[in-house]
């Protein structure tokens, strides 16, 4: 999974000091840290919010600077954290706690997993690691998502990775369309639409925006369609 990496490591061995050290360095992108607890759950049981997330789909909680959502964790992490890349949109999750299958750095004295870093102190080391992960996230974040395989890797996630690795060339997919303005949805599947249906698409529909009373600087529209 790209853009998501796992700091891990004893109580009190400097984790949460090290995420801070990457947010200070890196506040210029948009970075989620996600904590794991080993605690049951968040909130008090017989608290307010706890006896509504009894009954609710999810909580929220409000103040005049912060806002806090709660939801049930259905027990697969994997698919939580696939969520929040699609509602989010981060450019990186950091998971401060063991997560296997991504990029990660150990503290000293854990010996879980099979780490890409195991820290020594050496800062500039795990910012080149969250850099390179920030980078193959943002070319993803501008293929087409086909998974087609004409490019000689297996999926769109493993091309971006050629491209920050190995030095491929984004221009290489060849469904790549820097200029699209439209993408398309059927299913949940992409669609790829060649030069000559996306001009029709989008001269098409923005015809009849014009013709509504919508605003008129369009800067940018979402259609949803769903058979009855």
């Amino acid at each position: 999974m790209l853009g998501v990496i796992s700091i891990y490591g004893p109580h009190s061995s400097g984790k949460t000091g090290l995420i801070e050290r990457i947010l200070e360095r890196f506040g210029k992108w948009r970075i989620l840290v996600l904590k794991k607890t080993h605690q049951e759950y968040l909130d008090t049981p017989g608290k307010d919010t706890h006896r509504l997330l009894e009954r609710a789909w999810a909580v929220a909680a409000a103040s005049k600077r912060e806002w806090v959502l709660i939801r049930r964790n259905e027990g697969d992490l994997m698919r939580f954290i696939e969520d929040l890349r699609r509602e989010m949109r981060p450019d990186l999750i950091i998971v401060e706690g063991f997560l296997e299958g991504v990029p990660s750095v150990a503290m000293p004295g854990d010996e879980r997993g099979n780490p890409t870093l195991v820290y020594d102190g050496d800062d500039e080391a795990v910012f080149r690691l969250v850099e390179r992960e920030i980078l193959k996230k943002r070319v993803y974040d501008i293929l087409p998502h086909l998974d087609c395989g004409e490019c000689g890797e297996d999926n769109c996630e493993a091309f971006a990775r050629a491209v920050i690795e190995r030095g491929r060339k984004v221009s290489e997919c060849k469904y790549h369309n820097p200029g699209a303005t439209l993408s398309l949805t059927v299913n949940g599947q992409p669609v790829y639409l060649g030069p000559f249906v996306h001009e029709l698409m989008e001269n098409v529909l923005m015809g009849i925006l014009r013709s509504l009373k919508a605003p008129k600087d369009i800067r940018e529209f979402e259609l949803r369609y769903r058979r009855r």
